[in-house]
């Protein structure tokens, strides 16, 4: 929680002056930038490395992670989840474009909000003594705990958040074409602020309810430990309380809220992908291509783009993985951190030519 709130810090610095140099530039995908201040190849490279990383690290774990609750809940088995929510948002996102991502995900807010807060208030109403009893346990065990303001680098403290947000959200948003394509889409550099700012109004009411659930389970959990599986993975947890705790009717909405925090991410990653293969590689190697090609070849890429990463769940389906939040990290940085240190380089540094950072890119893919 700690790193929402600092993060607000970060996402007002990039308002009011990362935003409108962004907008300035008119650009489509993110990575324009690496060609206009290295060479055409850093920007392709890195725009293909992000493409690797959102299937690889972001879509396959998120199409996984939901099915496995709702198959917890159901009993669907968890092939069929990750196929239905799959194929449902590559047809309304490739129908739709831009618009049906930003108006689903407008909907799947309130659903996601929804579910949360019930399940969060069912939690404490099941506690022996309620709110007074959940808060006492809570705070006993330091699970109310905001700030550590020690210097262990063992922990999770506010030092460390702070160097995380300045490195995660002030550098990292401008080349986040997920984030970006929102805020380029809109119509004036006045509603790109106000976009920025109403989702670091978000954050904060949303992190305390999310991370709210985690500690609501913890303390049930405590007060009924013969309720709890001691050898469920992680990420079955919430799911288990789902559907042996919560009453029938209510499921339903507790589903609702999974597939569309799923959905949600899913529309806005094959999107932005769909752009990047479209701005970056299509329209840069095929001569001439017409606003109706790129748009079609966007298109097409959306459907190919979800069928794989809908693979990549699959596979996923088949290992023992203890908790997928920690793999879902390991990926991303691993696949991450090229491009993240060009843009770095790009922004705070006139020596870098682009084959250093081509040098730098590829040794960062291939550390261990």
């Amino acid at each position: 929680m700690t790193n929402n709130l600092i993060a607000v810090l970060g996402l007002m610095f990039v308002a009011i002056w990362i935003v409108p140099l962004l907008r300035r530039l008119d650009l489509m995908s993110v990575f324009s930038y690496l060609e206009t201040r290295f060479h055409p190849t850093i920007r392709m490279l890195a725009s293909g490395l992000c493409i690797v990383m959102q299937i690889g690290s972001r879509m396959s774990v998120i199409l996984f992670l939901p099915a496995l609750a709702i198959s917890t809940i159901t009993g669907i088995d968890v092939v069929w989840s990750i196929l239905l929510m799959g194929v449902f948002t590559i047809i309304y996102t490739t129908m739709g474009g831009m618009k049906a991502v930003i108006w689903t995900d407008f909907v799947q807010v309130f659903v996601m909000f929804g579910g949360a807060i019930f399940a969060i208030g069912f939690i404490i109403q099941q506690i022996n003594g309620g709110m007074p009893e959940f808060l006492s346990t809570a705070m006993a065990e330091n699970k109310t705990q905001l700030f550590d303001f020690s210097f262990d680098l063992t922990k999770a403290t506010v030092w460390g958040f702070i160097f995380l947000v300045v490195f995660d959200v002030v550098l990292t948003f401008p080349k986040d074409q997920v984030l970006m394509q929102r805020v380029l889409s809109t119509k004036s550099d006045k509603e790109a602020g106000r976009s920025i700012w109403t989702f670091a109004a978000m954050m904060i009411p949303g992190g305390f309810v999310f991370y709210g659930i985690g500690t609501a389970l913890w303390v049930y959990y405590k007060n009924n430990p013969e309720r709890l599986n001691p050898l469920l993975p992680i990420d079955a947890t919430f799911p288990l309380f789902i559907a042996a705790e919560l009453p029938m009717g209510v499921t339903g909405l507790i589903i609702a809220g999974i597939f569309a925090a799923a959905m949600s991410t899913l529309s806005s990653i094959i999107n932005s992908v769909s752009t990047l293969a479209s701005v970056d590689f299509y329209e840069r190697l095929k001569k001439n291509p017409t606003p109706k090609q790129s748009v079609r070849f966007a298109e097409w890429i959306g459907v190919l783009v979800g069928l794989i990463a809908i693979g990549i769940a699959l596979v996923m389906s088949r290992y023992d993985i203890h908790s997928l939040f920690d793999v879902s990290i390991e990926l991303a940085g691993l696949l991450g951190g090229g491009f993240a240190g060009a843009y770095t380089l790009g922004m705070f540094t006139r020596r870098a030519n682009w084959q250093g950072v081509a040098i730098g890119v590829a040794a960062a893919f291939s550390s261990p």
